[in-house]
């Protein structure tokens, strides 16, 4: 038997059982790469000890609530968690998403999720949503405070949290504050600025880097490309110099060591994950352009860990 303790503030940021610590997280989606998104235990606990056993201390399940069996397994290896609701609310990203449903399921399937998880050692707060349009409407942090509302009725013990990506709307309408521990998507440089006008706003990296890569395709010199550069021969350098209009990790690491006061951050993404494709779909037309004359051939590429096939003709 066992009492864990999480404590977070303003000035010293996230603090376990009692001492400072600096979360070292990864983004991680439901799906195990082509395993595809049925529950596999052993391909669950595969990856959570590959990420623990490279120093990864916490995990934020981008963007859905986790299986039983991810919560059972970052309980028994001792990973933490920030279990994350939704990517959406009433305004969709996509046509077939939950924002058809939210109106009419949100305050029980947010219940649902509180209730189910609670009493999981592992967790550290709740993520209420992720870059949620809502965001930049001047009534979102209503909607907002509603779902906040819920979660702290449900369970009083744990901090509630989301990932905002546009802070210069979230902050100035008083969305953003709805919720017990500010998240910040790639906004490194902003870390400073924010604690400094918002001196009581806990903060830390929701979701930070986003650098692009082709599998087994080591380049030098490996120097900091600020956008995604597909080379001559067609790859991204696989030392992630290249960014997806954020920073490298090496760039928000030394921010995070620098400021005391933000609890620590995210890296997109733990794994490769079915999804996120346009890191190629920008280049497709310079790839057509490169390959053009070559006839009869396939070209695949995987950034990201996601397969591409064109098919080239004369």
């Amino acid at each position: 038997f066992g009492i864990r303790s999480v404590e977070v503030d303003a000035q010293h940021g996230f603090r376990l059982n009692g001492q400072t610590r600096k979360i070292k997280g990864v983004c991680l989606h439901h799906d195990s790469g082509a395993l595809g998104s049925a529950v596999n235990y052993d391909a669950t606990l595969r990856q959570l000890t590959i990420l623990k056993e490279m120093g990864v201390n916490a995990v934020r399940t981008s963007h859905n609530p986790p299986s039983r069996e991810f919560m059972e397994i970052c309980d028994e290896i001792g990973l933490l968690v920030v279990s994350e609701f939704l990517d959406m609310w009433e305004i969709p990203k996509n046509e077939f998403d939950y924002a058809r449903y939210f109106g009419e399921w949100y305050k029980e399937d947010v219940k649902s999720w509180i209730r189910r998880d609670r009493n999981h050692p592992s967790v550290i707060m709740w993520s209420i949503g992720n870059e949620i349009p809502e965001q930049s409407d001047d009534d979102g942090w209503k909607l907002a405070k509603r779902l906040n509302d819920i979660c702290h009725d449900e369970d009083s013990e744990h901090p509630t949290t989301m990932g905002t990506n546009l802070p210069r709307d979230s902050i100035p309408n008083g969305f953003a504050e709805q919720v017990d521990i500010v998240g910040l998507n790639y906004k490194p440089l902003s870390y400073h600025k924010f604690h400094k006008d918002h001196p009581e706003y806990v903060l830390y990296g929701s979701e930070t880097e986003s650098t692009v890569s082709s599998r087994g395709e080591y380049k030098f010199p490996a120097v900091f490309e600020y956008e995604r550069v597909i080379r001559d021969d067609l790859t991204v350098n696989s030392y992630e110099t290249s960014t997806n209009r954020t920073y490298t990790a090496e760039r928000e690491f030394s921010y995070q060591e620098l400021l005391p006061y933000v609890c620590g951050q995210f890296t997109w993404t733990g794994f490769d994950y079915l999804g996120d494709s346009r890191t190629v779909d920008v280049h497709i037309k310079r790839l057509r352009e490169k390959l053009e004359g070559v006839s009869e051939k396939w070209a695949l590429k995987t950034v990201w860990g996601v397969g591409y096939k064109f098919e080239l003709k004369n």
